[in-house]
């Protein structure tokens, strides 16, 4: 098999999302931007549910974080991302807020 056809199956995966969330770090106009990037999985065109935590639960015995109550409030589309960031637009939503949570949907 050669290089050329090793590469045209490997394109030919399917990509696979993320399961880590991001960090909104900074919004400017219709500019977000988050806290992970392509070391992490995310890469341009992929779209994030931004949403916001309501509540944390945690281990009573050990203080660790189990799971993370959240509401969405809307999406942003990857328009660059680089090792450790990404810059998307905003597609839906309004009154996102550096702290909210990024999680891919496709």
């Amino acid at each position: 098999m050669t290089i050329d056809e090793l590469l045209s199956e490997l394109a030919a995966l399917p990509q696979v999302t993320p399961v880590i969330d991001a960090t909104v770090a900074d919004i400017s106009g219709n500019t977000v931007i988050i806290n992970k990037g392509s070391q992490d999985g995310f890469r341009t065109g992929m779209r994030l549910s931004i949403e916001r935590v309501d509540r944390e639960v945690t281990d009573p015995e050990t203080g660790e974080v189990l799971r993370r109550v959240t509401t969405p409030i809307g999406q942003i589309e990857l328009t660059e991302v680089d090792a450790r960031s990404g810059v998307g637009r905003i597609i839906s939503g309004t009154g996102f807020q550096v702290g909210d949570k990024a999680r891919a949907v496709q």
